[in-house]
């Protein structure tokens, strides 16, 4: 990664071609459609609906990591492999980050999306938006609270904008002091799966999404971190790359991405918005076919 920030270019190798979402516009602008209706019948306040990519890769890759931590960025990026595996996350979302010796964690959830072209004060000066990450800054205080001291969680930033390579975001950040000898698993079992990518009430807005999701969400929206004695730091898996092989140097790619539902969502705008989140993917795709043509010539 920080090779990669120096600039150094793409390892050849690898592409990535035929990207197509595996559900139509009209099943994905349904199951948003649904979504509301719930809403609007006080079931849920909230849902994260997402649409799964596929495509076909070759190659190595590490070559598409590299090609992807250059097109992102990421503040929370992460990689995993194994020999018929590879994850490339290039999340820009924090779930939770501990300091163990302080006894305090810190989660920075993301609600409201804009494509890099956009103005970002109209994200946020956007009620619709501020009402998503509202609801979930209040869910994220309330899964802290079952491991912090009294009175020890508190919202340091409401919502402020982060501009990232291909989106702008809404961010907030929430602080708890932890009771002492809080363990690892403890926490997680308080907070996990994060509030940003599930919803609120998070159980059933859990069990809407499995009832509307036409396929399981595997390794994204999970989570990817280092873990130690001292510190913990987690990234929500969003923006995530997931490689399988089918042979030694090629396979299958997933890649899916969400939109955060209210009672104001518009089927149409969250799949557009659905699509600038994949703008990180195309980017990484074009990065590595400009390197192999510059191999070429």
């Amino acid at each position: 990664h920080d090779r990669v920030q120096r600039g150094e270019r793409h390892e050849c190798g690898a592409a990535i071609s035929g990207l197509e979402p595996d559900i139509s516009r009209a099943e994905f602008e349904s199951m948003v459609a649904r979504a509301v209706e719930l809403i609007h019948a006080g079931d849920i306040f909230q849902a994260n609906i997402a649409q799964r990519f596929s495509a076909h890769w070759q190659g190595s890759p590490r070559a598409i990591l590299r090609a992807a931590m250059h097109a992102a960025r990421p503040r929370y990026g992460a990689y995993l492999e194994t020999k018929t595996h590879a994850l490339v996350s290039m999340s820009p979302e924090l779930f939770v980050e501990v300091d163990r010796v302080a006894g305090r964690a810190i989660t920075r959830p993301i609600k409201g999306t804009r494509a890099f072209h956009e103005d970002p004060s109209e994200l946020l000066a956007s009620s619709k938006d501020a009402a998503e990450l509202h609801m979930i800054v209040d869910l994220m205080r309330n899964d802290l609270g079952r491991i912090a001291i009294p009175g020890g969680v508190r919202v340091t930033a409401s919502r402020k904008v982060e501009s990232h390579e291909t989106v702008h975001h809404c961010v907030a950040e929430i602080e708890a002091m932890l009771r002492p000898n809080t363990s690892v698993v403890e926490m997680l079992r308080a907070t996990f799966p994060p509030g940003s990518i599930t919803g609120a009430p998070k159980v059933r807005a859990m069990q809407v999404i499995d009832e509307l999701e036409p396929v399981a969400r595997g390794p994204y929206c999970g989570t990817v971190g280092l873990i130690s004695p001292t510190a913990v730091t987690l990234n929500v898996a969003i923006r995530t790359i997931a490689l399988h092989h089918t042979d030694a140097d090629s396979g299958t790619l997933r890649y899916s991405a969400g939109c955060g539902i209210v009672a104001e969502s518009q089927p149409r705008h969250e799949y557009e918005e659905s699509l600038h989140k994949c703008a990180v993917l195309l980017r990484t795709a074009h990065a590595l076919t400009a390197s192999v043509g510059a191999q070429d010539s």
